[in-house]
């Protein structure tokens, strides 16, 4: 079944990110829906993550640049199985967290 895609804020997803404030929030391990995931034009792999536990809205996150082909696999293969993600976070702030790893889980 094709739903329809979701409406974009263009101004909120390519805004320029803000300077880094003096405390972010702490990382940890998550578990999430994938709702989207993709390129950006300088090959940084960004993957939309929404927490199950309400810990933080779908917000985008850049893959670890060492494993980001495997974690574009694993995030293409969780939207297409329909299942959920592991992710470790660096922080759950929009712009400042990256996903050091991530596993495809049945677990909700």
């Amino acid at each position: 079944m094709i739903t329809a895609m979701p409406q974009i804020d263009n101004k909120k997803e390519y805004m320029t990110p803000p300077s880094t404030p003096s405390t972010l929030a702490p990382g940890g391990w998550f578990d999430c829906a994938v709702r989207r995931v993709g390129p950006a034009e300088d090959g940084t792999i960004f993957i939309n993550l929404e927490d199950l536990n309400k810990a933080f809205p779908a917000r985008w996150y850049p893959a670890n640049n060492t494993q980001k082909t495997e974690m574009l696999a694993v995030a293409l293969a969780a939207i297409t199985a329909g299942l959920h993600v592991h992710a470790a976070l660096t922080s759950t702030d929009e712009y400042y967290g990256v996903i050091n790893r991530l596993y495809i889980t049945n677990v909700v």
